[in-house]
């Protein structure tokens, strides 16, 4: 999967190479995009377990661990196939790489929380993980010579924090 991405997989590549056979394949996953999933999966670094002392610091590390994963060129090269239809699922990207980043984000709203740092009770999860991870999914998606660079990162981050703290730019 590093060398040729999703789109150079076959099942019957995949069986030689584990010394099996197609059938056998079949019945422990569905197709190739379950098995590039599962790679995925395995390489992804826990996003956060725990709070690092700032909402701040806590989005910075969300978003290296998102950004490291994606500039995989593996994951690069595989994530175009994944997005077709079909392919995702429950066990899709939602479970390895959308779920893992709703719950770093949990536990960096709640410690921000307990530390006194979001002044508002409610924050759009849903909101501000898309802040956090539309950019860096149009990034892997879109080919340009564009990178996912800390400088991007940090630019994320810093959107979704002011759309957490609630400033939309307005003075009203």
């Amino acid at each position: 999967m590093d060398s040729e991405g999703f789109s150079g997989l076959t099942v019957d590549w995949l069986a030689k190479a584990a010394g099996s056979t197609r059938p056998t394949f079949y019945r422990r996953f569905s197709g190739v995009g379950e098995i590039a999933l599962v790679v995925i999966e395995r390489r992804r670094r826990a996003p956060l377990r725990r709070s690092r002392g700032s909402l701040r610091e806590d989005l910075l590390q969300i978003q290296r661990a998102a950004g490291a994963m994606l500039a995989r060129p593996s994951v690069q090269q595989s994530l175009p196939g994944l997005v077709q239809p079909g392919v995702v699922r429950e066990r899709g990207l939602l479970a390895v790489f959308v779920h893992p980043t709703e719950e770093a984000l949990q536990v960096a709203l709640d410690a921000a929380r307990e530390r006194g740092e979001l002044v508002n009770e409610y924050a759009d999860r849903a909101l501000i993980r898309d802040i956090l991870l539309g950019p860096l999914i149009a990034r892997t998606l879109i080919p340009t010579p564009l990178g996912i660079e800390e400088d991007f990162l940090v630019s994320t981050v810093d959107a979704a924090l002011e759309t957490i703290r609630g400033s939309h730019g307005d003075d009203s």
